[in-house]
């Protein structure tokens, strides 16, 4: 959803790609399989889940930090290993393992040491009130959002438009699995 987002936000919103990684590529994957990293205009939008200490001597750029709560990112990540690799995963196993981490890796961005740049955005502030976020992105960002614009990011957004166009955000594609 913050893909999109940042796409919808820094761009035309034009839907011809193929998989939302070809125009923001989950970094990590990108440098494994060699793939390019790709710019959008003058911006490069680049997911990431590495640890604070990977990325604190970063010098050019923001970020953008979704917190969601723990319960629910377990949850979440549950349901994602079930659906693409492991059907028999443990709720309680797993959730044992990915607490102690969810807190550690949390806390490491939440002090941020190193003074980057960063909006934390909690996950059940962007559903509850998507607008309001998006406004506060685009002011951190220095991103004027016009209505129209605006009213389009709100749109592509929508879990509506997001379902009617699953392939384009769901499982990562071939070209892009290590």
């Amino acid at each position: 959803l913050m893909q999109m987002i940042l796409y919808q936000m820094t761009t035309d919103g034009n839907m011809d790609f193929d998989h939302l990684y070809d125009v923001s590529p989950w970094c990590r994957h990108a440098a494994f399989s060699n793939q390019e990293m790709p710019s959008v205009g003058d911006r490069r939008i680049v997911k990431t889940h590495d640890e604070y200490d990977d990325l604190k001597s970063i010098k050019k750029g923001k970020f953008i930090f979704v917190i969601r709560d723990c319960l629910d990112a377990i949850a979440s990540f549950h349901e994602h290993l079930k659906d693409y690799n492991n059907r028999s995963v443990n709720f309680m196993e797993l959730s044992d393992r990915k607490m102690k981490n969810w807190f550690e890796y949390t806390t490491k961005w939440a002090q941020n040491e190193n003074n980057l740049p960063i909006m934390y955005v909690h996950y059940e502030d962007l559903i509850a009130d998507k607008k309001a976020v998006i406004a506060s992105m685009a002011d951190f960002l220095g991103i004027e959002l016009g209505d129209d614009v605006l009213t389009r990011v709100l749109d592509r957004t929508s879990f509506e438009v997001m379902k009617s166009h699953e392939a384009k955000f769901g499982e990562q594609p071939e070209n892009w699995k290590v």
